[in-house]
């Protein structure tokens, strides 16, 4: 148990309403969809299932209980050893590369227009000339 003076070292972690991904307590919004969850997230952890609770409980309502509670762990575990959103992309899905790309294409198609132009004067004026 943890004081008022200690913080409590494990990060609080809830699924984002939105997107449903697990959110960190450190966050204010979710890292995935941008929706608000510091509330909600902190509303995570007061939704854990009592001992008497669980007493009341029919044999196979606890048994599910106790297998969804597995899963849940082993869902957990995957999501905290999981890579973060950006580490996994390829370097051409990211969006300064597709504009360096955009941007390369159309200084490309300026000096080659510009080039066209340029050469089209110059015919011009070399034929006029030559044709005095």
């Amino acid at each position: 148990m943890s004081t008022p003076e200690e913080t409590d070292p494990t990060p609080l972690q809830g699924p984002c309403p939105r997107c449903g991904k697990f959110v960190d307590a450190m966050f204010k919004f979710c890292p995935h969809c941008g929706l608000e969850v510091c509330a909600v997230v902190a509303e995570v952890k007061s939704d854990v299932v009592e001992g008497d609770r669980l007493e009341k409980l029919s044999p196979e309502a606890r048994q599910r209980l106790l297998e969804f509670e597995r899963q849940f762990d082993a869902l957990q575990k995957k999501m905290k050893s999981a890579p973060a959103a950006g580490r996994g992309l390829a370097f051409a899905d990211s969006s300064i590369t597709k504009f360096a790309v955009i941007l390369g294409a159309l200084i490309l198609l300026g000096v080659l227009a510009s080039w066209y132009i340029i050469s089209q004067f110059i015919a011009s004026v070399t034929g006029r000339a030559a044709g005095m």
